[in-house]
């Protein structure tokens, strides 16, 4: 069967065929994160000096497109020695000195590992699909494992072909398993690269998943604001656009004394009773005068309305008599009309907006957990 594979993904030249083949590439069905196909199937065997410059240890990141920008920053800032080696459909290739501690530092972020897929460290990687069980079988032995779970990224059959061709020693077992076993298979520009690691199941990535309790994914911006921009903890907060009440109900778990959310929508029940709910929209004069009643001296405003950037930037300025000195802003800037070149502008704007209405220190960040094209910003009014 593994001779079988190596005839199916070794090298070929192009043929008629071929290129009919890649043109129905379109209409078939996405089922695979990575799939190894006559686009990107091993052309010619890498030479000995591109071997030789290769590392040692790698880190395979599975992430959404969408995501990938995020993940480079976020190993940038973290792991300035990693070098970003491929960069393929949904995945992400890193050489690092340390694999194992990338792995372990971004198990340890609940914001970044929601939004990844699969992470893993390797020490093995080959060019050649039948040096895959080799790979396998040392990185067996290496990490001392007595039984092991396999995962196989990237390369339909190759599982199938592993679970046959791997010695009988090599115990591999979906349950009670004491190790995991990993090939990611990397498509390059001239090469599909097989990349091989085992590691303890204490130490591999499992992805992050929501609160069963929270209202909504909301939630998960304002939480990873409030640790990338260290903010101080809010204790009388307004809530612009707060429905259905993610963010009115972080606020509440980090100790909030006064919410005040602003929304003609309904919110949801268990946050609209320990919340003042001002179904309003922020312009209207209800809305001021219920903020004058609260007393004022709110130390936080935050909007994660689904409004044109400026225009709320703008429109926040209604609220200044209500702010104490020191007041935190967080702004969700929406754009989802704008392109990437415009959307510098955009912000630029809001930003402006901003600071011609007292506010200071303006901060802007893509979190996790923002849109692709929604960006978070932090601010301090003077």
């Amino acid at each position: 069967m593994f001779q079988a594979l190596l005839n199916a993904l070794g090298s070929r030249n192009t043929t008629t065929e071929d290129a009919a083949y890649d043109d129905s590439l379109e209409e078939q069905p996405d089922d695979d994160i990575v799939r190894v196909t006559t686009r990107n199937v091993r052309r010619r065997d890498p030479s000995p000096e591109e071997e030789a410059r290769r590392p040692t240890q790698w880190v395979a990141w599975r992430i959404s497109h969408a995501h990938k920008h995020r993940c480079r920053e976020w190993v940038a800032a973290r792991f300035p020695d990693c070098t970003l080696e491929q960069n393929a459909k949904d995945a992400l290739l890193f050489s690092a000195s340390d694999a194992a501690a990338v792995v372990a530092a971004l198990a340890k972020d609940e914001h970044a590992a929601r939004h990844v897929h699969a992470c893993a460290a390797h020490g093995g990687s080959t060019a050649r699909l039948e040096d895959v069980p080799g790979l396998a079988e040392a990185a067996y032995d290496a990490a001392a494992a007595t039984a092991a779970r396999l995962r196989v990224r990237g390369a339909p059959g190759l599982k199938e072909a592993l679970l046959k061709n791997l010695p009988e020693r090599i115990q591999l077992t979906p349950r009670g398993a004491s190790h995991e076993l990993v090939v990611d298979a990397v498509p390059a520009t001239h090469a599909t690269y097989y990349y091989v690691g085992c590691a303890p199941l204490a130490e591999t990535f499992v992805p992050s998943t929501g609160d069963a309790g929270d209202v909504c994914r909301a939630v998960h911006k304002l939480r990873e604001a409030m640790v990338r921009f260290a903010l101080p903890p809010f204790r009388r907060v307004v809530d612009v656009g707060a429905a259905p009440g993610g963010w009115s109900q972080v606020c509440l778990e980090h100790g909030a004394e006064l919410v005040v959310a602003v929304d003609p929508a309904d919110l949801d029940a268990d946050v609209a009773a320990r919340v003042v709910h001002v179904k309003k929209r922020l312009e209207d004069a209800e809305t001021l005068a219920a903020l004058r009643e609260a007393g004022g001296r709110f130390d936080a405003v935050l909007c994660d309305a689904n409004a044109h950037p400026a225009k709320m930037g703008r429109a926040l300025h209604a609220l200044r008599p209500y702010l104490a000195a020191g007041a935190t802003l967080v702004l969700t800037l929406k754009q989802p009309s704008a392109s990437t070149k415009t959307a510098a502008a955009d912000t630029g704007e809001v930003e402006g907006a901003l600071a011609a209405g007292g506010f200071r220190d303006l901060r802007t960040a893509w979190l996790w957990a923002n849109g692709r094209k929604e960006r978070t910003l932090a601010a301090t009014y003077t």
